[in-house]
């Protein structure tokens, strides 16, 4: 396995029956913003409606939790999960159905959860959106990181997998 990146996890995950691709980072914000010390404007079905993959209502996937060790790229951690079998990409999507699901399982620090850049929201600056969750106990954040820079040790990486 990639030396930079350490497996930590995994989470079986079911999507909730009620699951509306369309509405759900609405729904989501309506729902849990208040639990969030900041939640991130742009983080909206809007902004988000293309991504590689829709979950549907109760589908049930494996997160697995990885914990990157060195600094690296956005482009290899793509690449690092595209190597993966079942492999799915639900960008800040999957991010709100972990949270409902396992909150409490999360690991402290910064949360990521990719989708393939051409998917990502553009930022008037140019900067790819890649969904966010800064978990911190009482005084969470949700937001959007940047594609672009590196991310660092020891933040949190989550790829989805189709549960076959």
């Amino acid at each position: 396995m990639e030396k930079r990146i350490v497996f930590v996890e995994s989470i079986k995950v079911k999507v909730p029956e009620d699951y509306n691709h369309k509405e759900r980072l609405k729904e989501f914000n309506q729902k849990y913003r208040q639990e969030f010390s900041f939640y991130d404007d742009l983080i909206t079905d809007k902004n988000q409606r293309k991504v590689s993959y829709e979950f549907k209502p109760e589908e049930e996937c494996i997160a697995k939790l990885y914990t990157i060790k060195h600094s690296i790229s956005s482009e290899d951690l793509i690449s690092f999960l595209e190597k993966q079998k079942n492999v799915i990409f639900p960008a800040g999507h999957g991010l709100t159905v972990l949270y409902e699901n396992e909150r409490k399982r999360l690991p402290q620090g910064l949360i990521v959860s990719f989708d393939r850049k051409e998917n990502l929201w553009v930022h008037p600056g140019g900067s790819h959106g890649v969904a966010v969750l800064k978990n911190q106990g009482s005084s969470s954040e949700f937001f959007l990181g940047f594609f672009e820079d590196p991310w660092n040790v020891n933040t949190s990486i989550i790829g989805f997998y189709k549960n076959n």
